[in-house]
């Protein structure tokens, strides 16, 4: 029963509340409520749903310490990742205990020192994962592919997809800014590559003209 009190000194203390404070809303005395803290004494059902009541959480909140991390994430606290053309910052603090990630991504020509220009189409990075995805542009313009479908996203636009499917993308300004949502929290593997394609990974297969084809429609419309 230590670790119960010890959680119930936690939320207490969490919430800004006193012994006194959760006395009088449970009506347990301030010398029994702080013998559960200490872990002294057992509380009965009875006392935890009146403890749980008063903090307004569940009964089995009492059973598991709260978490310690601040909701808020200062700018200047953000987790970053930089790499070539890239730099992605998380949002949020302990991902792992979270169903989805929030990041912030900017991308360019110039960052990190490199000076790569957007590769051709045929030369995107295609990834497939498990989980969805959502992205919001805030500054610049790509084209945008999920299967077999190809989007043009620019400044305001946002896109929600399956990230199972096979997706890519080809950034077409000199810098992009976005938002990305992902599920689970843990970062993709698109997520390390910029947009203007990577040598190691998978790229877009390109469709070759058939030349037989066009001559022969082309007599056809002569």
């Amino acid at each position: 029963m230590i670790e119960i009190g010890k959680n119930i000194r936690l939320i207490r203390q969490k919430q800004n509340c006193s012994i006194k404070e959760i006395s009088e809303k449970t009506g347990l005395t301030i010398s029994h409520l702080s013998k559960i803290e200490r872990g002294l004494v057992s509380p009965s059902l009875v006392a935890l749903e009146k403890i749980a009541e008063a903090f307004r959480v569940p009964v089995t909140a009492l059973f598991s310490a709260p978490s310690t991390d601040s909701p808020v994430v200062k700018k200047n606290e953000r987790q970053e990742i930089v790499l070539p053309q890239r730099i992605v910052e998380s949002l949020t603090k302990g991902n792992e205990r979270k169903s989805m990630g929030i990041y912030y991504c900017i991308e360019g020509d110039d960052i990190n020192g490199s000076k790569k220009r957007p590769k051709s189409e045929e030369e995107i990075s295609f990834f497939s994962h498990p989980g969805e995805e959502f992205i919001l542009v805030i500054e610049g313009e790509m084209r945008y592919f999920v299967g077999m479908n190809e989007y043009l996203l620019q400044e305001g636009d946002s896109i929600y997809y399956d990230s199972n499917i096979k997706h890519g993308a080809l950034r077409l300004s000199p810098q992009l800014k976005l938002l990305i949502v992902t599920t689970p929290s843990t970062m993709p593997p698109d997520m390390m590559v910029a947009y203007s394609g990577n040598d190691d990974l998978p790229k877009r297969k390109s469709k070759k003209p058939n030349k037989k084809q066009d001559k022969k429609q082309n007599d056809s419309e002569a």
